[in-house]
C-alpha cells in the first residue's frame, strides 16, 4: 500500500468526521454498496481512480487534494518533511518498431531519468500504463520541440476533441491533437489547426497508443 493511498484514507477519514458524514452515507453519494466503500477505506479492496475521483467530488475536494499527506492538507504532521519511494513514480520508455509486420510498440525495461509524483500521476491518469516517448521532427508542428521527453497514459485511448495524442498512423508514430465533429475525425498540428487537419477513416489502418500529457526536453 503505497503513501499515497494511505494518505487519501486518512484525508477521507478526516474529511468525513468534519462533515459529521457516514461511510454509508458517502457510499449512497457515489452509487456504491457501504460494504465495497469500508472495504477500500480500510484497504482490503484497491482504490481506483474512477473511486477515488467520486469520493472526491461528493467530498467536495479534488483527488490530488485527498492524495496529499499531513503536511499539505492542513494537519500538523508528525515527522520533518521528505519524499520516499512510494510518494514518486518512474516511468518506463515505449520502444517503437517497424518491420515487415507492420509497427508495434513494446514497454521498455528502461525507466526516464525524470521522476514525477505519485499523487499528481493519480491525478493525471493511470501511473501503471504511463509511458515515455522521445520526440524525433516536428510533433504538432514543431509546438513540442524535438528531441523532447513526452509522457504518454496508454489508458486513455477514447479521444477527447482538441486534445493530443500520440498515435500509430499506418508504419509511422505521430503526435497530432485529434478533432471531432459528427461522426469525423481528423489529425492535426497544433500551428496548421483544423485547416491542415487529416481525415482519419475506417478504411485507413490508425491507433490511438495513448494521450500525451507533459513533454520537457533537454538543452543541446
Amino acid at each position: 500500500m503505497s503513501n499515497m493511498e494511505n494518505a487519501f484514507r486518512q484525508n477521507v477519514a478526516r474529511l468525513l468526521d468534519e462533515k459529521g458524514m457516514s461511510q454509508r452515507e458517502l457510499a449512497r453519494a457515489i452509487g456504491k454498496s457501504a460494504e465495497h466503500l469500508n472495504a477500500a477505506l480500510k484497504g482490503r479492496a484497491s482504490l481506483s481512480r474512477d473511486l477515488m475521483e467520486r469520493i472526491a467530488q461528493a467530498l467536495g475536494a479534488t483527488t490530488q487534494e485527498l492524495l496529499a499527506g499531513p503536511e499539505h492538507a492542513g494537519v500538523r504532521a508528525d515527522r520533518d518533511e521528505y519524499i520516499t519511494e512510494g510518494d514518486i513514480k518512474r516511468v518506463p520508455f515505449l520502444e517503437t518498431r517497424v518491420g515487415r509486420d507492420g509497427a508495434a510498440t513494446r514497454r521498455s525495461n528502461v525507466t526516464a531519468p525524470v521522476l514525477f509524483k505519485a499523487d499528481w500521476t493519480f491525478a493525471m491518469g493511470n501511473p501503471d500504463r504511463m509511458v515515455m516517448v522521445r520526440t524525433a521532427g516536428g510533433s504538432l508542428g514543431g509546438e513540442i520541440p524535438d528531441n523532447a521527453l513526452v509522457l504518454v497514459d496508454m489508458s486513455q485511448t477514447v479521444p477527447v476533441s482538441e486534445a493530443p495524442y500520440f498515435l500509430r498512423l499506418g508504419n509511422e508514430f505521430a503526435i497530432k491533437r485529434l478533432f471531432i465533429k459528427g461522426d469525423t475525425m481528423t489529425a492535426a498540428d497544433d500551428r496548421e489547426g483544423e485547416r491542415g487537419a487529416r481525415e482519419l477513416s475506417g478504411e485507413e489502418e490508425w491507433e490511438i497508443v495513448g494521450r500525451c500529457l507533459w513533454y520537457s526536453r533537454s538543452l543541446n
